[in-house]
């Protein structure tokens, strides 16, 4: 392979050789420009250029984009390397007597024509400094070696027309900055500052833009739910779903995701995916499902076990995957709806519900009525086993409905006639007395009967059975069934195989 990293020897003053990409680069020794080599073919070590007043860029020749030492022991190199307008910084380390790279980054380096020079006057650290004429030195980076073997963003400096010079110190939780005068300012929140995975472009270069876009994990209210903070690897990005498995949707119009740059908390894990708490900006939060395959190797998540009760909502509300910030709604639930409550946040329910599509997040804890089992009405259930047939009012429920002694249903919408329309679904139901004071039905009925399928669709309605015929009503509506003869040529129809929960 034809060797792109090759240094230009001073022999050369004496015979021909040929010269290649890197034939300047005269800082790197070959056994580094062949490291380079090998992993980036076609890519060049830069040149330094400064930025001059009228915003273009003149290039020193003289002064390569790399640096190293090697030497008592201490053995590291940093270059810039180039090809085709994007740039891309490379650290390499010595171990064994064999240098190697040890991370490298395209967001750690401006992109374009500006190419910073390298110096190091300690070791463990660089110094990155981009130039321009006629000032001297208006931003300057450094990168420092930690005991843990990482290396990491450490410092930003640049100068501001209106504050002078600013210095900011960068933590894994707090960005420091000084001004002229020596005035200091903490803005504290997670800031990734590994250097694999920094983004220069992004850091925060003012306390106010450090304010408006660094949050820390919230703290969880007392509750049935508590959450570790885990360091995921970061540089990954995973799809967020409203519950635990891709058949229940995701917010953001479907393209929810989390970031593994910024803090992640875990609640747990269900059905091969973990419960999670993220940050999408300081205003709004998102608590979501993502699959557990994403945790570290070494992660310990226990199992979540949730509580099963069911309830109805007694009044409209909204469901939301940020309780603990912006509380922003995700769908709008209507009075009635069947919910199953799992968990519970401060004054949050966390449940399980459907609008359209399954889905999980949580609501105010006094939206929802809990339905007491030992208020079933076994016997009213027993009175309406058979099939039924809608005969009367507006249409908001099963066209038909064949309701089993066990608890279980099945029900058709449509007719075999209109076959774009016709299907059928099953799930359970119950009947249970209904409270009049509550004043959820136009008509005050005695009992509730409530239907949920088997995908979870819940639907609760005021209940009153007259003979052989009962209605079912909203607050504003109603409607008639009477008893029928099960259609027993109906393919759809299958009383000796039905579904029990």
């Amino acid at each position: 392979m034809k060797r792109l990293f090759a240094v230009l020897s001073i022999l050369c003053v004496f015979y021909i050789c040929s010269v290649t990409a890197f034939a300047a680069t005269d800082q790197l020794p070959d056994e580094i420009l062949d490291v380079l080599d090998e992993k980036w073919d076609g890519w060049t070590i830069s040149s330094e250029t400064y930025k001059t007043a009228n915003g273009k860029y003149e290039t020193d020749n003289d002064s390569p984009a790399s640096y190293y030492y090697d030497e008592h022991g201490h053995a590291a190199a940093v270059a810039v390397i180039s090809k085709n307008g994007k740039n891309r910084m490379v650290i390499l380390e010595k171990k064994n007597g064999e240098w190697k790279v040890v991370a490298s980054s395209i967001s750690a380096v401006l992109q374009g024509e500006w190419i910073p020079s390298i110096s190091c006057e300690t070791y463990g650290r660089f110094d990155i400094h981009y130039s321009s004429r006629p000032y001297a030195e208006p931003i300057y980076c450094a990168i420092e070696r930690e005991d843990n073997g990482q290396w990491y963003f450490t410092r930003y400096e640049y100068n501001s027309e209106e504050n002078g010079r600013i210095r900011i110190w960068i933590s894994p939780d707090c960005l420091t900055f000084y001004s002229d005068g020596n005035k200091k300012t903490n803005v504290h929140g997670v800031v990734e500052n590994r250097f694999q995975y920094f983004v220069l472009a992004s850091l925060p270069k003012t306390v106010s833009e450090a304010r408006a876009s660094l949050t820390n994990p919230p703290k969880i209210p007392e509750g049935t739910l508590s959450a570790t903070r885990i360091k995921f690897t970061s540089g990954k990005k995973y799809e967020v779903y409203q519950g635990p498995g891709k058949e229940y949707g995701r917010a953001a119009n479907g393209k929810a995701a989390v970031s593994t740059n910024d803090w992640i908390q875990v609640f747990g894990e269900e059905n091969g995916f973990i419960m999670i708490q993220y940050d999408i900006s300081k205003e709004q939060y998102r608590i979501g499902w993502i699959d557990a395959k994403a945790l570290p190797k070494k992660a310990q998540v226990e199992a979540l076990s949730f509580q099963q009760v069911h309830g109805y909502l007694v009044q409209q509300t909204f469901l939301t995957d940020d309780p603990l910030n912006s509380k922003k709604s995700v769908v709008s639930l209507e009075q009635g709806t069947e919910v199953r409550w799992l968990a519970s946040i401060g004054d949050w329910a966390y449940i399980e519900t459907t609008s359209g599509t399954l889905i999980r997040g949580f609501i105010p804890v006094n939206s929802i009525e809990v339905l007491q089992n030992s208020a079933v009405r076994y016997d009213v259930m027993e009175g309406l086993a058979g099939y039924w047939v809608g005969v009367a009012g507006g249409e908001m429920f099963y066209d038909s409905v064949m309701l089993y002694a066990d608890g279980t249903y099945a029900g058709w919408m449509g007719t075999r006639a209109m076959e774009d329309t016709y299907e059928v679904m099953h799930g359970r139901w119950r009947v249970t007395d209904y409270d009049t004071a509550a004043g959820l039905y136009w008509n005050n009925p005695p009992y509730e009967i409530s239907f949920e399928r088997t995908n979870m669709t819940g639907r609760v309605f005021g209940l009153t059975t007259e003979n052989e015929a009962f209605s079912i009503t909203t607050e504003e509506g109603g409607y008639g069934y009477e008893r029928h003869t099960p259609p027993v040529d109906d393919p759809n129809y299958e009383p000796d195989v039905h579904e029990h929960g």
